[in-house]
């Protein structure tokens, strides 16, 4: 994969992603050329997500994000 390669599977993806974060595996990632990851990460295109939480924790965060909305 080129860089260019690289940009381009990005931008495809934030396309189609309707404006929802794009997530890219660090698996994925060590396919992709370093210097390509740098820019990208340079212009903010790509930054670190928070690792995923189990189904139990993020339905807490939920509930109390749309209890703080509701006032509660």
């Amino acid at each position: 994969m080129t860089p260019l390669d690289a940009i381009l599977e990005l931008l495809a993806r934030m396309g189609a992603s309707n404006g929802a974060a794009v997530l890219v595996s660090e698996e994925e990632l060590s396919h992709w050329p370093v210097a390509a990851i740098g820019a990208m990460k340079s212009q903010k295109l790509l930054v670190k997500a928070r690792p995923a939480a189990s189904p139990s924790s993020s339905r807490k965060g939920l509930l109390e994000l749309f209890s703080r909305l509701a006032g509660g």
